[in-house]
């Protein structure tokens, strides 16, 4: 399931990207 735990990664990277962009603006 090396996929799945990839992607969930991804996911994770993706939402503390998102919130450091909103803490930025």
């Amino acid at each position: 399931m090396s996929l799945a735990s990839s992607m969930e990664s991804l996911r994770s990277v993706d939402l503390s990207d998102l919130d450091m962009n909103n803490l930025g603006s």
